[in-house]
C-alpha cells in the first residue's frame, strides 16, 4: 500500500469555490474511454433495475472536459473511485451480488468502498486520477472528489470485513442499538432479515 503523501497543490479553500457552478458525474454512467461500447446488464436476475458496471471511467471523463467546461461549469464533482466491493460472478456482471437481504447487489455507484487506498479497477488507475486531476487544472476548473468515510460495502458478519482495509476490525464499526443483543454479538446484529435495524 502506497503511503499517504500531501498534495502538492494547495487544495481551494471552501470560499474559492463559493457560487461556482459544478457539475455532478456519476463515474461508471458518464463516459467511457479507450473505445469501449460494452452494453450495461439489462435488469438483474432478481429483478429491479441493474446497478452493474457500465464502463464509465476517469480517463473518458477526462475526454470530455471541454464539453462540460463548454456549458459553463467551473468544477467537477465525482462519485468516489475507491477499490470496491468485488463480487466476481459472471451472470450477473463483475461487482455483482444478490445477497440474501435482496438489497446489497452492485457496486457501481461508488459507495461500497472496501479498499481506501486504492482505485477501483473499474474507474481507473491512479494515474487516471491525476490525469483528470491535471487535465481540469488547465482549464482552470476545479475537482470535488466525493469522499464517504461514515459506511463501507455490504457486511453481513464479523468475516466480511477480513476484505476492508482499513476499516477491518469489529471495533471500527459503531453499531446502532447492538448493546441491545446478547453480548453485543456483532454477526447477530450484521445478518440482515426483514427487520433492521434490529428492534
Amino acid at each position: 500500500t502506497d503511503p499517504v503523501r500531501p498534495c502538492s497543490k494547495q487544495a481551494k479553500k471552501r470560499s474559492d469555490i463559493g457560487g461556482k457552478s459544478i457539475y455532478f458525474i456519476l463515474v461508471d454512467r458518464f463516459a467511457r474511454s479507450d473505445g469501449n461500447n460494452t452494453a450495461c446488464l439489462p435488469r438483474t436476475p432478481w429483478g429491479g433495475d441493474s446497478n452493474a458496471f457500465c464502463n464509465g471511467t476517469l480517463r473518458g471523463i477526462a475526454e470530455h472536459l471541454d464539453y462540460i467546461q463548454g456549458m459553463g461549469f467551473e468544477g467537477l464533482w465525482i462519485t468516489p473511485i475507491v477499490g470496491q466491493y468485488d463480487h466476481n460472478d459472471t451472470t450477473l456482471g463483475e461487482g455483482c451480488e444478490p445477497w440474501p437481504d435482496s438489497q446489497s447487489k452492485c457496486t457501481s455507484h461508488g459507495y461500497w468502498a472496501y479498499q481506501w487506498y486504492e482505485i477501483d479497477r473499474h474507474f481507473g488507475t491512479k494515474d487516471d486520477f491525476k490525469h483528470l486531476a491535471a487535465e481540469l487544472h488547465k482549464r482552470d476548473m476545479f475537482l470535488m472528489y466525493d469522499f464517504v468515510t461514515n459506511h463501507v460495502g455490504p457486511v453481513h458478519s464479523a468475516a466480511d470485513l477480513s476484505g476492508i482495509y482499513p476499516f477491518n476490525k469489529t471495533e471500527y464499526f459503531s453499531q446502532l442499538k447492538i448493546q441491545e443483543l446478547a453480548d453485543g454479538d456483532f454477526d447477530e446484529y450484521a445478518k440482515k432479515n426483514g427487520n433492521w435495524p434490529p428492534t
